[in-house]
């Protein structure tokens, strides 16, 4: 299992209901608004899943209606590691925010 803290950023008016869907969510261990005035305005989450399924799952967070944004804060794949504190990496996939729409960057392009 991985566990990791992340931001999702979103507007004052899309927090509650938001909220109330992580609040139900399997794998989402706790939810809390943002303090008044944080720079990334919006709920803080802790989230577990299995670390095979921990990047689908972000993506799935960043996709609900209402999320301008997620931003990792802390991520632990401790029980995946090897003795060695190694572990496979998951395949690359371009960043999308939601700024952008759902245009993928170009070849060479900075996301």
């Amino acid at each position: 299992m991985a566990i990791a803290g992340i931001i999702l950023s979103a507007s004052a008016g899309a927090r509650a209901g938001l909220e109330a869907v992580l609040s139900g969510r399997a794998g989402i261990l706790d939810v809390r608004r943002t303090p008044e005035g944080a720079e990334n305005g919006g709920l803080v989450a802790v989230v577990e899943q299995p670390s095979a399924a921990l990047q689908t799952e972000f993506k799935a967070l960043r996709d609900l209606p209402g999320v301008d944004d997620l931003h990792l804060v802390f991520a632990d794949y401790g029980d995946d590691m090897d003795n060695q504190g190694h572990m496979a990496c998951p395949a690359h996939e371009p960043r999308r925010c939601a700024s952008d729409g759902d245009a993928a960057p170009k070849n060479g392009e900075r996301a």
